[in-house]
Order: structure tokens, then sequence, then C-alpha cells
């Protein structure tokens, strides 16, 4: 589905497979601590492909 609500953003809504979240939640976990990102620290995420 395709929302675009009286703007010139719209953006797409799928589902996510649970082992697909599970995996990426393990990796951005893996990346937080690997950084040494504490809660509330401010990062970026920039999402390829």
């Amino acid at each position: 589905m395709t929302i675009n609500v009286g703007g010139s953003r719209s953006y797409a809504v799928r589902p996510v497979h649970s082992a697909q979240n599970q995996n990426a939640g393990n990796l951005l976990g893996q990346y937080l601590a690997d950084d040494h990102i504490l809660e509330e620290d401010a990062y970026y995420v920039n999402v390829i492909n």
C-alpha cells in the first residue's frame, strides 16, 4: 500500500518477516555495541538497497 496524504511525501507499507526483523535488530545491536553507542546517543542510519 502506498500512502500520500496531500503532500509531496509518500511511502510504502509492507510487512516484515519475523526472522528478518530479528536479524536486523541483532545487527543493529552489534553495531551499537561495537561502536560504544549508548542510549540517547545520536547516530545516523543510511539504508542502501
